[in-house]
């Protein structure tokens, strides 16, 4: 198991909202789920990670995009820090459509090679108290154009206050946008479309709840407006790989392991 030594919310930054860093003590393999957000990635030691697609070593500082599951393996003595931000930052940040450039992209594509090497090194022998100014010593002078709005930013911030229990057709009528309009923008700035990444922020929501409440799974599912069982098994195998009965089975670690389950969603 991996050691969460870090779990931190971060208050009034313009770009960074939360921040874990894990541990590994020992080799180790799992699943991990998205969480629908964006995260800048810092890693020390050996962790690659395969989606099905693709299988290979993660560059030492990223910024991912969603993706709806992957496998992660991670060498004894390895650890990483996650720092989580809008979803659609990878996009702000990268200026990169990212259906068509894939949900990682390594940060020396953006700021000079000299700005990474700077930031990850000194990363790596400070305190945690440190990390964030740290990390704006070294970025901050590109928040402003990071932070610009996106055209999805206002709905992707609508979606997560509603759970995810919307349909397209509720955001169409709120924020009068075409169908079309509307999967064009979120297929560039996220990878999928808006009927999918609402689907995967509901599921987020139920999982969480599952584990966090004493309820029996129908209950959830009809709480959080799934027509039936078929439909949140569709979305459970989709988003985790997993079936139901092996993502909330009693002895199963997929929950126990998944990597932002302490922070708050």
């Amino acid at each position: 198991m991996p050691k969460l030594s870090l779990s931190k919310e971060i208050k009034n930054h313009p770009l960074f909202s939360n921040m874990v860093k894990l541990e590994y003590e020992q080799d180790f393999e799992t699943i991990i789920t998205s969480t629908g957000y964006s995260y800048l990635v810092l890693v020390y030691g050996d962790i690659s990670i395969n989606n099905k697609k693709e299988n290979y070593t993660l560059p030492k500082v990223f910024i991912n995009s969603i993706m709806p599951n992957f496998n992660i393996v991670a060498k004894k003595n390895s650890w990483f820090v996650v720092i989580r931000m809008n979803t659609d930052r990878f996009y702000q940040i990268s200026k990169t459509n990212v259906n068509i450039q894939g949900a990682i992209s390594k940060i020396s594509h953006i700021v000079s090679q000299k700005v990474v090497d700077d930031l990850h090194r000194e990363i790596e022998t400070a305190a945690h108290i440190d990390y964030i100014l740290i990390i704006d010593k070294h970025l901050k002078p590109f928040y402003a154009e990071w932070i610009k709005k996106s055209k999805i930013s206002d709905i992707i911030d609508y979606i997560f206050i509603n759970n995810g229990l919307l349909n397209v057709t509720n955001i169409i009528d709120e924020f009068h946008i075409s169908h079309s309009s509307l999967n064009r923008y979120f297929k560039t700035a996220t990878g999928v479309t808006a009927n999918k990444f609402l689907r995967l922020i509901r599921f987020n929501y139920i999982v969480r709840h599952l584990e966090a409440n004493n309820i029996d799974m129908l209950s959830a599912i009809e709480e959080f407006k799934y027509y039936d069982y078929s439909h949140f098994s569709r979305d459970v195998k989709q988003f985790s790989g997993k079936t139901p009965k092996q993502l909330f089975g009693t002895k199963h670690p997929i929950l126990r392991d998944m990597l932002y389950k302490k922070i708050r969603y």
